[in-house]
């Protein structure tokens, strides 16, 4: 299996037919039986995660509820990849933050806690860290899940903006093929 020429790859399925194992292969949470996952022609599970990172960014299927902080720290945490560990992010994340979320036209969450978001924005904020993560490869593990029909286009469609402006690569895994084929 290649996806090396699609800027967006969807992964259609029934529901308990392999996508998120599939997913969690591709990221290297899961080794497989047998055979090797090549990203950019580096075998996957022999990477440490800080080296998975920079290849691969993830918005997972469920957003995590016990996370308690800001809407700017969890963005800036997608670059945790390249950051000192020690020092967090700087003046330059934080503004890099500020711009993704002014794309994503959610600039008026930026000083909210991510906890008092409802699940829609908190999605678009997942989709702001990976954005933030500068990685070559998103993948998003049903993305559009429990979101009402006009937001799950416009999560589509910026995506789509996303990708075509600078030109990465998304796999999705998705259950609906309009949805797939938008």
């Amino acid at each position: 299996f290649s996806f090396e020429d699609r800027p967006v790859t969807a992964l259609l399925g029934l529901n308990g037919e392999g996508k998120t194992t599939f997913i969690k292969l591709l990221l290297g949470l899961l080794k497989p039986d047998k055979g090797n996952i090549l990203i950019d022609g580096q075998n996957i599970n022999a990477l440490n995660e800080r080296e998975r990172s920079r290849l691969l960014s993830y918005v997972p299927q469920e957003n995590d509820d016990s996370i308690i902080m800001s809407v700017s720290d969890f963005i800036c945490m997608g670059g945790i990849n390249r950051q000192d560990p020690f020092r967090g992010p700087d003046e330059n994340d934080r503004k890099k933050a500020l711009d993704i979320l002014k794309e994503l036209d959610a600039l008026r969450l930026s000083n909210r806690r991510l906890e008092t978001l409802s699940h829609g924005q908190r999605r678009l904020i997942y989709l702001a860290r990976a954005i933030f993560q500068d990685s070559g490869i998103m993948v998003l593990d049903e993305p559009v899940s429990s979101l009402d029909l006009i937001r799950q286009h416009g999560f589509l469609s910026l995506l789509r903006e996303y990708t075509q402006k600078e030109n990465r690569r998304v796999v999705m895994s998705i259950h609906d093929p309009s949805l797939a084929y938008e």
